[in-house]
C-alpha cells in the first residue's frame, strides 16, 4: 500500500506495531523484491519471490521507494506524535487495523489529529471483532445494542467531525450477486457494496476476511 500511495504522494510513512513487518517492508524498499516460502504440507513448501511492481513499471520503483519511510509505532497513540511525524497528512490509510487493536476508538481519535483540514481518511476493515484482540466493550458495532459495524463506524467518525465521502463495507451475512461477483448488504436503509478479501495460509487454504 505504501509503495502504491507513493506513486501519487510525495512522501509516505508506513507504520505498523510489528517490527518484523516493518523490517520486511524496508527490505522490499531496498531490494524491490522479497523471497519467501509458501507452505504446502507441514514444514514443506516452495520458494517464491514477491516483487514490487508500480503501475508505471518496475524501472520506476527506485523513485517510488525513495518517497517511503517505515516505522514501528502504536496506532492508538499516533495523535500524540504528529510533530515527530512531520506534521499533519493530506491522507491517511487505516488498513486491516481497527479490529486488531485494543482500543479502536483511540485510533479514530488519532485521525482527527493526524489529518489536515479537507484531508482524506480511507478505512479498510473486515470488522472481524474478537476478544482475543479487542475487549467486547471496545468494539465498534458487532453487538446487538450497537448493530452493524459500518453504521457504528460512520457514527463514530461523525462525532469526530469527519464527513463520509464513500462507504464500502464487508458484512458477514451479505448476499452474493453472481453477475458482478460482488456482495451486497442493506443496513439502515442503505445498500453497501462489499469488497471480498482473502489471505493465503498455504497452497490450498485461504482465509476469507
Amino acid at each position: 500500500s505504501a509503495f502504491r500511495l507513493a506513486e501519487t504522494f510525495v512522501e509516505v510513512i508506513g507504520i505498523d506495531a510489528s517490527e518484523m513487518f516493518v523490517d520486511v517492508a524496508k527490505k522490499m524498499q531496498t531490494d524491490g523484491e522479497l523471497k519467501y516460502m509458501l507452505r504446502a504440507f507441514g514444514d514443506l513448501g516452495r520458494q517464491h519471490v514477491a516483487r514490487a511492481s508500480p503501475s508505471e513499471g518496475a524501472d520506476a520503483f527506485e523513485a517510488v521507494a525513495a518517497r517511503c519511510e517505515f516505522r514501528v509505532g502504536d496506532a492508538c497513540a499516533l495523535g500524540e506524535q504528529v510533530e515527530s511525524l512531520g506534521g499533519r497528512f493530506d491522507a491517511v490509510l487505516v488498513s486491516n487495523l481497527l479490529c486488531r487493536v485494543a482500543k479502536p476508538r483511540k485510533v479514530l481519535d488519532a485521525l482527527a489529529e493526524l489529518v489536515k483540514e479537507d484531508g482524506l481518511v480511507l478505512i479498510v476493515s473486515p470488522f472481524s471483532w474478537s476478544e482475543e484482540y479487542t475487549p467486547r466493550e471496545e468494539w465498534i458495532g458487532g453487538t446487538e445494542t450497537q448493530g452493524d459495524s459500518p453504521l457504528a463506524l460512520k457514527s463514530e467518525m461523525d462525532k469526530r467531525g469527519f464527513v463520509e465521502v464513500c462507504m464500502k463495507a464487508v458484512i458477514a451475512d451479505a448476499m452474493v450477486e453472481p453477475a458482478k461477483g460482488l456482495l451486497y448488504h442493506t443496513a439502515g436503509g442503505e445498500t453497501y457494496h462489499v469488497l471480498p478479501c482473502t489471505i493465503q495460509e498455504h497452497e490450498r487454504k485461504f482465509q476469507c476476511i
